[in-house]
């Protein structure tokens, strides 16, 4: 069963990470993962050896010089493979807005093997990944440059996804639209056309948690970037905020906020 990956949907979220790199201790990074998805997309930059991956249920293999690309929601996971090297990108998909803004529904494929297109492609990643600071505006225009580079070789191009991805997919994103209404599993799958019981059966295998659980996690993050616009001008107060981004109560809202990050809200004026 697929895990997912919920850290990955914070604005401004970067995985950035090179094979072999010295992480926790006694640990390091690794190319090989178990199955998960993400709304984030992912890259995988392969300098040596040969990489086994299994996408959207295809399996790709890459070697050194390709790229594998993994879209947004994509199932996914990459079987211990011998010797190999290279970087682990994955993107929130905050850093796509302008891609969003100019292609749509359009993405690129799993495998994308020009490997001489890819020379100046994998340099400029190295060079990111030895200058990754700086402010989100920085990091922002880093992360365009390396689409603009990706959709000169590889023009964008509309990809199939499996109807139970696509139900996850339509799933996630009327929760992202409507996180600030009372919104139930019940009128999702009204919405989609589904039995609630399928919708939430499916939506506990795929997202790994169930819909209250996610919902209330999206109207955290959403009422954080809201905290974040409102600091300076101090216009609103913390439980404005937390209505506006579908809380109905002063509880519900601190325990969901204790529960994402661990410790109950103290919010600080900027």
């Amino acid at each position: 069963m697929s895990v997912y990956e919920h850290w990955s949907d914070k604005i401004g979220y970067i995985y950035f990470k090179k094979q072999g790199q010295p992480s926790l201790p006694g640990m390091i990074h690794e190319i090989a993962c178990r199955p998960n998805f993400h709304k984030a997309v992912e890259f995988i930059v392969l300098t040596e050896g040969e990489q086994r991956a299994n996408i959207n249920g295809k399996s790709v293999s890459g070697r050194a010089g390709d790229i594998l690309f993994i879209d947004s929601l994509f199932p996914h996971s990459f079987p211990p493979s011998g010797p190999v090297d290279g970087y682990i990108l994955v993107l929130s998909d905050w850093y796509l807005q302008f891609f969003h803004a100019l292609y749509g529904e359009r993405s690129w494929p799993m495998l994308l093997d020009h490997r001489e297109a890819n020379v100046p492609i994998i340099d400029y990643i190295k060079f990111w990944y030895n200058h990754q600071d700086g402010d989100p505006y920085e990091k922002f225009n880093r992360a365009n440059e390396f689409f603009a580079m990706l959709a000169r070789e590889y023009p964008p191009q509309y990809i199939r996804r499996e109807k139970t991805d696509e139900i996850i997919v339509n799933m996630l994103t009327f929760i992202d639209e409507n996180y600030n209404s009372n919104i139930t599993m019940g009128m999702i799958a009204d919405k989609l056309g589904y039995a609630k019981q399928y919708c939430s059966r499916l939506f506990n295998q795929m997202v790994d948690e169930s819909f209250r659980k996610y919902l209330n996690r999206v109207r955290v993050l959403k009422f954080e970037q809201l905290w974040r616009e409102n600091n300076k001008q101090n216009k609103k107060t913390v439980l404005e905020l937390a209505f506006a981004c579908g809380f109905d109560s002063q509880t519900t809202f601190y325990r969901a906020y204790k529960e994402v990050n661990g410790r109950p809200p103290k919010m600080e004026k900027g």
